[in-house]
């Protein structure tokens, strides 16, 4: 008996001793599992903080659907998205943009309200308008009124032929 006593003890401890190994490697899985966890949540919060998501028109989506097309026919070691493709070209745009495509943008984009705003604010901290505005304003008040007619004198027969006889008789004297 005291064999079989023995062989049951250390069985049962050999059991216990699995069941403590599985439940401490059940709890090492859980740690690896969070920390893996709070490691690609980490990384996809990072990400997100880096990702910032732009508007843009159907036209401009059309042309970055173009592209994104041309660059992947035939590009076999890797793939672009839009995403990349739209993060790139506006990378690419800032390295070139120059003070003539400035200038070109500013003019597709002129605004007349929002430019007499800027000058109607500017006037308003200086205390004063510039004077072209000033006189198209004046020209714009004085436009309004009704126009006064001069008098002028009405001219008569009388002093018409006064005027004649005069310039006749000058004529023929000399």
């Amino acid at each position: 008996m005291d064999t079989n006593y023995r062989s049951s003890i250390k069985s049962n401890e050999r059991n216990e001793g699995i069941k403590t190994c599985n439940k401490n490697s059940s709890v090492t899985n859980q740690a690896t599992s969070f920390l893996k966890n709070s490691a690609t949540e980490k990384d996809k919060k990072q990400k997100t903080e880096e990702i910032v998501k732009i508007t843009v028109n159907k036209e401009a989506e059309e042309k970055l659907m173009n592209v994104m097309e041309k660059v992947n026919n035939g590009f076999d070691s890797g793939k672009v998205n839009r995403q990349d493709l739209a993060s790139w070209a506006l990378n690419y745009f800032a390295s070139i943009c120059d003070a003539e495509v400035i200038k070109a943008i500013r003019q597709d984009h002129f605004d007349e309200f929002a430019m007499l705003e800027a000058i109607l604010k500017r006037g308003k901290e200086q205390g004063k308008l510039p004077t072209e505005l000033r006189n198209i304003l004046r020209q714009q008040m004085t436009s309004d009124l009704p126009s006064r007619k001069s008098t002028k004198k009405q001219l008569t027969s009388n002093s018409i032929n006064d005027a004649i006889v005069d310039n006749e008789s000058d004529a023929t004297t000399t």
